[in-house]
């Protein structure tokens, strides 16, 4: 007898029990029989020896009664085994092609049909004995006689009854006492025709008694059912039901030999059917004791069931089982029974493939594997309830069970080993690239959303015979122009249709190899597009039988395959659905290697460009032996820490698992989050997990579809943060994988990842704001369930794109300006490799020839916006453009001298300017000489000649250059006095400054040299007060006159408190403190110029000191004044008034003259300052 399907559960082990009746009449035999299931992943452990009956009762009542529980929790890591349980180096099978059917497939013959009875040796009926041979009963009737040794005494209720665990209370030993204390011989025969104390009387009065049943050896008219072995055949024919089905009431009977009984067979009573199938029976005879006895046994202990009046009636009302969930391999069905009358008590599973039994499941739920793939799925539900005849139903079949495709792209998740890039125009986003029935549909991606789906080519559509099952169809750029080409595998090879940006070329065959009838079967050798020689160009990678072979892309065809790695292949132990492989860039070399996660660990095979070098172990962990499954643990490559280097990261039972990725090898896995694991209730095949970078910081996000949206546990770069909701659109409640796919993808090039979910009505896309998924909106009516009837079994459909985890902004270093030079930094992208291109932009327009790191700024450039752009490319990947600020271009600066005025100071005499160095040249250079800063009427020459009106005055010359695309600068010279006595007016110029007046022809010169016009007074004279005090605004006012060039202007800002810019001489006293001439008066709220506060004598003295600048001058040891000691704050500008003339000072009566520093400068003493400054040069 073995055991039912689900005790394999026992580490992968089949147990078989033999229980029968020995010739000794003891206790059931044990046999022990280990066996390896057909889909064992490797060596199970051994199992261990059991020395008596109860202690395999004890551990298989545990299994019986807790079928669910698992031998193991996942994921608790263990010591993994030392070696891989396939070494991917090792390569067994030495064909190049890899095998038809590569997969063993499981025997049928291992598990015994419960629906066919196992053929037993079995006499001839009754009806063929000789007629009066027999012996005959009371009632004149045939009797049969089924012996047992003479030494057989009585049951005498010393005994214990065996252990039984029935539902319903046991009948027991009701068995007539006055055949019971009768000893077994001589025979005796009962009144139903059959030996006393065998187990045949027994049924008999059974079936009388408590079937009410008018059972005997001559029932329904037969000559004689005969000894035990003859019931089943007696029972046929008279149309009485025999099968394996065991019910309460029903006779459980075995013929000759089977299962332990003697040659007569044997039968027995069912007093009742477990929930577990197994069966209570009450019989006599067993061990030919001729006594009664109970046991519990599976129901195969018995050859069959005869249902002669079974204490049973039907259900009044049944249904077919519903099945719930997802067909694909990984995924779980589950199976629900609603509206049977009365409802069963229990109800037993039995789950099919293609109508054939799958050993083991009789579980509610049930997860295809990978030899499921293309089969369909159907549940029998047997219902049991006491009283009532158990009944079996069988639901509806499933579609074909698939490979796990949360993408919708037609590839399982162990196929999509490079995601398909459907930048079909080159410009950095991703189209909507679907395989309809006769042709390639697209939906051009704009910065606005989506354009109207167009047919770019014809087949590749299950029209033209292409299908999910036997053809993988991908999008990658083929020929190295950026945009993505049309790549199917087909039954005779690999055909291409290139992209043109607008439309996808007529298919043509690159090469035939790779395809069916090459022996490559999508559940067995994935096929992917991706660069492994670096020329920017997709090769065709196969995983075979026999190792890793490559069709390198020659750029118009692919070239004979040849293996690259005798390795990673079915013959080595790997298979899409335990052990996944990866094609990523690990060590930032620029070349895709392979990762895969085999049975004892994590091993990376380099890629040298020519070949994958031998596969080294980068891990322990997430391997099957830890206790990884891909059926609840998937696993995954993405770069978590922003290195751009991918992690391994692993969806353990109680979180999610990250092995950081070192470049050479995998740091010991740390768990990063407690969630998103099937301890939180995620399931593979109802909630995707994918890695994607949502905040644009690099870093790759956990992004789950759950039950009711979308969740997302952002990457600190050392862990997941808390998880929050981003979506409540998209879950598991209104989303299936297999009809409604979703795909996170960075739509709009701003370098953080959207949703984009193919719903029954069309294209949804939620962008990213960096905190959450916007609402999505429908951007196609089209590629949808009920919008173009897509399926993902048929049609194929994506919008994704690869994308560079780093994009750093370009910064400008430099003086924005004409002439100056610019330096670009482009920053660090990722993952390394990348190839940049720069361009200088000029009002976002390319500056011709302008494509290095450096860039001078041209006249062209002024008033313009600058910037820097970089184009960065990887293969696989979406082109990137990043674009630094723009800056507003400065008109440059002219590098200019001041001119040098060389000749003889008296009139009549040439000054010659000399202008010095000027650039960058050439400069337009233009001569203006001033006369106390005023321009002089057409001295615009680089010479002059001096007149009698230059005497006393300060002659300048200004140069000014000019050159496209920079300010125009203006230098002054140095001034130069003209020495001697000015002409006096002819006439007095002020009404109060007489001809006799001790400074009439100081004041006369102020008037004529322009210094002050006076005051006018009422009567339309002009007055020039000349004994009034000289304010610091009209101080101001006289030197500015004197000195300023009459071109400056005044600060927007005022540089004084008390001066606005309204005020009348703000550009005069500005230019004083701009000059040095003045610093202000310090206070509280900042500086103050007080203009209309008397200006001091010292103050004058400090004030002309500064405008003159004497060079080497030294005031004297002794002062000349009294009243200025060498110690006073001006002492110097004061000596130096006194020494150059300037002052006198005021005669005293005796002794030194005083200088009076405190006291008020008159008008009249300002204008004897200026003049004798002017004229003693």
């Amino acid at each position: 007898m073995e055991l039912a399907p689900h005790t394999t559960r026992l580490a992968a082990i089949t147990v078989s029990v033999a229980l029968g009746l020995s010739a000794l009449g003891g206790a059931p035999a044990l046999a022990l029989e280990r066996t390896v299931a057909p889909d064992a992943p490797g060596p199970s452990a051994a199992v261990p020896s059991m020395a008596s009956a109860p202690a395999f009762q004890t551990v298989l009542d545990t299994v019986l009664q807790n079928p669910d529980t698992p031998v193991t929790t996942m994921p608790t890591p263990v010591e993994p085994d030392p070696e891989p349980t396939s070494d991917p180096g090792v390569t067994p099978d030495p064909e190049p092609t890899p095998e038809v059917t590569p997969e063993p497939s499981p025997d049928p013959g291992t598990t015994p049909d419960p629906n066919v009875m196992p053929e037993a040796p079995m006499p001839e009926p009754a009806d063929s004995a000789e007629p009066g041979s027999e012996p005959r009963g009371p009632n004149g009737g045939i009797a049969s006689n089924s012996p047992g040794p003479a030494t057989a005494k009585p049951w005498d209720e010393s005994m214990q009854l065996p252990l039984t665990h029935a539902n319903r209370a046991l009948i027991g030993d009701n068995y007539p006492q006055k055949y019971k204390n009768l000893p077994l011989f001589p025979v005796t025969w009962d009144e139903w025709n059959f030996a006393h104390r065998q187990c045949t009387s027994f049924v008999s009065w059974r079936l009388n008694t408590a079937n009410k049943v008018k059972f005997s050896n001559q029932y329904m008219g037969r000559y004689a059912w005969g000894n035990a072995a003859e019931w089943a055949g007696s029972a046929r024919s008279v149309g009485i039901r025999v099968d394996t089905t065991p019910e309460v009431g029903s006779v459980a009977w075995s013929g000759p030999y089977y299962g332990g009984a003697s040659e007569f067979g044997h039968v027995a009573w069912v007093a009742d059917v477990l929930n577990d199938g197994r069966v209570v029976i009450e019989e006599y005879n067993n061990g030919w004791a001729g006594a009664y006895g109970t046991r519990t046994v599976p129901a195969n202990a018995f050859q069959g069931y005869i249902h002669i009046a079974d204490l049973t009636k039907p259900f009044t009302k049944t249904t077919k089982p519903v099945i719930s969930g997802v067909p694909l391999v990984g995924g779980t069905l589950t199976a629900s029974l609603s509206g049977w009358s009365p409802a069963p008590a229990k109800v037993r599973y039995r789950w099919l493939a293609n109508n054939a039994v799958i050993p083991g499941a009789t579980q509610q739920t049930f997860q295809p594997r990978l030899v499921d793939f293309g089969k369909r799925i159907t549940v029998e539900t047997t219902g049991d309830t006491p009283g009532y005849k158990p009944t079996a139903t069988t639901s509806a079949a499933t579609a074909a069970v698939v490979l796990p495709d949360d993408n919708g792209d037609g590839l399982g998740e162990a196929q999509s080993i490079v995601p398909w890039n459907t930048d079909v125009t080159g410009s950095g986003r991703p189209a909507v690239v679907g395989f309809g029935a006769r042709g390639v549909q697209v939906a051009v991606r704009t910065s606005s959303g989506l354009e109207p789906a167009r047919t770019w080519v014809s087949g590749f559509g299950t029209a033209n015979g292409w299908t999910t099952r036997s053809h993988p169809r991908m999008l990658a750029d083929v020929d190295g122009d950026g945009k993505s080409d049309v790549v199917g595998f087909a039954e005779d090879g690999v055909y291409v249709a290139l992209s043109t940006g607008s439309s996808f070329g007529a298919q043509a065959r690159w090469t035939a190899e790779f395809g069916v009838s090459g022996g490559w079967t999508v559940e067995h050798h994935p096929r992917a597009l991706v660069d492994v020689t670096g020329d920017g160009r997709a090769d065709v990678v196969g995983f075979a039988s026999d190792g890793v072979y490559v069709g390198v892309n020659t750029g118009k065809s692919f070239a004979p395959m040849k293996k690259w790695y005798a390795g990673f292949g079915t013959g080595n132990g790997w298979s899409v659905d335990r052990t996944p492989r990866f094609l990523q860039d690990v060590n930032q070399d620029g070349l895709p290697d392979i990762l895969g996660i085999s049975d004892s660990g994590v091993y990376v095979a380099v890629n040298t460009g020519s070949g994958f070098a031998k596969a080294q172990r980068w891990s322990p962990d997430f391997s099957g032996n830890a206790g990884w499954s891909a059926l609840h643990h998937p696993r995954t490559l993405a770069d978590v820490t922003g290195d751009g280097l991918p992690d391994v990261v692993g969806f353990a039972s109680d979180g999610v698992y990250v092995g950081v990725n070192t470049g050479k090898s995998l740091r010991p896995m740390t768990r990063w989050s407690s969630g998103f694991g099937t301890m939180n209730g995620w399931l593979v095949g109802a909630h995707p997990r994918v890695l994607a970078d949502v905040t644009g910081d690099g870093r790759a996000d956990l992004v789950g579809f759950d039950q009711n949206g979308v969740t997302v546990a952002l990457s600190t770069g050392s862990g997941f943060g808390t998880p929050a909701r981003w979506s409540g659109e998209f879950g598991a409640k209104s989303w299936r994988v297999d009809e409604q796919p979703r795909v996170v993808t960075d739509t709009n090039g701003d370098g953080r990842a959207d949703i984009v979910a193919f719903s029954n009505s069309g294209v949804r896309v939620a962008t990213s704001t960096g905190k959450s998924f916007t609402s999505s909106r429908l951007q196609q009516a089209g590629f949808g369930a009920t919008a173009g009837s897509w399926g993902v079994r048929y049609h194929p459909r994506g919008s994704s794109v690869m994308t560079l985890s780093q994009r750093p902004t370009p910064t400008l270093s430099g003086q924005v300006r004409v002439g100056e030079r610019l330096t670009a930094r482009v920053g660090t992208w990722l993952p390394a490799p990348v190839h940049v291109s720069t361009q200088w932009l000029r009002d976002g327009k390319a500056i011709s020839g302008a494509t290095g790191r450096e860039y001078t700024l041209v006249p062209a450039d002024r008033s313009a916006k600058i910037s820097f752009r970089v184009n960065a490319t990887k293969p696989g990947f979406a082109k990137a453009s990043q674009s630094s600020a723009e800056f507003l271009v400065a008109a440059g600066t002219l590098v200019s001298a001041a001119p040098k005025v060389s000749g003889t100071p008296v009139p009549g005499s040439k000054l010659v300017a000399s202008v010095g160095a000027w650039g960058p040249g050439p400069v337009t250079l233009a001569f203006q000489w001033n006369r106390n800063g005023t321009p002089i009427r057409g001295a615009n020459a680089a010479e002059y000649t001096l007149t009698k009106a230059d005497v006393a005055r300060r002659i300048t010359v200004t140069v000014t250059g000019k050159k496209t695309g920079y300010t125009t600068e203006s230098r002054a010279s140095a001034r130069v006095k003209v020495p001697g006595t000015p002409a006096p007016p002819s006439s007095p110029p002020f009404a109060d400054v007489p001809k006799t007046h001790p400074f009439a022809r100081e004041i006369g010169w102020m008037s004529t040299s322009g210094l002050s016009t006076g005051m006018r007074q009422p009567t339309g004279k002009t007055k020039y007060f000349p004994k009034s005090a000289v304010s610091r605004e009209a101080a101001a006012a006289f030197l500015f006159r004197l000195d300023a060039q009459k071109t400056y202007a005044a600060p927007d800002r005022p540089l004084f408190l008390d001066v606005s810019k309204t005020h009348k001489f703000v550009r005069e006293i500005s230019w004083m403190n701009e000059t040095g001439l003045t610093t202000g008066i310090a206070t509280g709220k900042g500086l103050q110029y007080r203009p209309q506060s008397p200006v001091s004598r010292e103050a004058i003295a400090a004030f002309l000191f500064r405008l003159e600048a004497p060079r080497g001058y030294t005031p004297p040891r002794t002062s000349p004044f009294a009243d200025v000691p060498t110690t006073h704050k001006f002492y110097r500008e004061i000596a130096w008034m006194y020494d150059t003339g300037m002052s006198t000072g005021i005669a005293q009566p005796t002794g030194k003259p005083k200088y009076e520093p405190k006291r008020a400068v008159s008008r009249e003493a300002m204008a004897a300052f200026l003049y004798r400054l002017e004229t003693r040069a």
